[in-house]
């Protein structure tokens, strides 16, 4: 009997997110009929419906997670751009090259440090910031030293 009124509660949630987002009236009518099915079947279609729900919030949250920080990701992306061209230009060696693109993943490595909880904080964009602008003067000095490309 409780697992009948458990079953029950989740199915409104999953019912209110649902209609709270753009669905069919034949997907409620569906599950309007889960509640009149046999304790297999309903074990079955309750295991599919709670793995789409968990599968769609999770989604939900890493997809909101990584939008936390577009400024870093332009300017990670403006930087390979820089080591890109530079290496194509002959101002910047395989070695510096290198270096720099280690420096750029340790960058995204904190990045992706810094969304794992779901929340920039404050002070991990400050950080980000500031290997970014170390990052930055370290392309500008490669580009600009007097170090033949081999």
């Amino acid at each position: 009997m409780l697992r009948r009124i458990i079953t029950r509660r989740y199915l409104e949630i999953v019912q209110m997110y649902l209609s709270s987002q753009v669905f069919s009236d034949d997907l409620t009518h569906r599950l309007n009929l889960f509640i009149d099915l046999s304790s297999k079947e309903e074990k079955i279609i309750m295991k599919k419906v709670m793995l789409i729900f968990s599968m769609s919030m999770l989604l939900s949250v890493v997809t909101w997670a990584q939008d936390r920080t577009p400024r870093v990701n332009e300017r990670q992306y403006a930087q390979h751009g820089r080591v890109l061209q530079g290496k194509r230009g002959g101002e910047i060696t395989h070695r510096e090259a290198s270096l720099l693109r280690n420096e750029q993943r340790h960058i995204r490595r904190y990045e992706h440090h810094a969304k794992s909880d779901g929340v920039v904080t404050r002070a991990e964009r400050k950080r980000l910031d500031k290997q970014q602008d170390w990052a930055s003067r370290h392309i500008h000095r490669a580009k600009n030293n007097d170090i033949a490309r081999n």
